[in-house]
């Protein structure tokens, strides 16, 4: 009986210099310029500073919050945003420091306005002005 010949496939045809994740980011190129010239474009937070709660807001050592850049902490957060659920937009948000800023405001008589109203800061924050009066908002809306 002859030996048996062994498919030949793409990935044991791959050279050695070419990576699997080198031959996805060539595949996914046209998904970038599409992404890069529509409104959709994530560009504009890489860009955006942190929000600071320092001193002048009641928190020292300051916190800076920083939005989301991995697409799971993005979808948690779109999620929470969507439901209009500040607690959930915080905690993906403030990350270890979620106890701290929820202890400060739980002093005050009015801990969930304040809680609300800072998640709809920062929100307006990294996604412009109004972003924070509709789940799903945008500059536009």
């Amino acid at each position: 009986m002859p030996p048996r010949q062994r498919a030949t496939t793409a990935k044991s045809t791959r050279t050695k210099a070419q990576s699997p994740r080198e031959e996805r980011i060539e595949a996914f190129e046209e998904f970038r310029r599409r992404a890069q010239r529509s409104p959709l474009s994530t560009a504009r937070l890489r860009e955006v500073e942190p929000y600071v709660l320092g001193p002048d807001k009641g928190f020292d050592p300051p916190i800076a919050i920083a939005m989301p850049t991995g697409l799971v902490e993005l979808s948690a957060f779109d999620q929470a945003w969507r439901a209009s659920d500040p607690f959930s937009m915080l905690r993906i948000l403030l990350g270890s420091e979620y106890l701290r800023v929820l202890r400060a405001f739980d002093t005050q008589p009015d801990a969930m306005d304040l809680l609300s109203g800072l998640a709809m800061a920062v929100t307006d924050h990294f996604l412009g002005q109004g972003a924070s009066d509709v789940p799903g908002g945008s500059r536009a809306s």
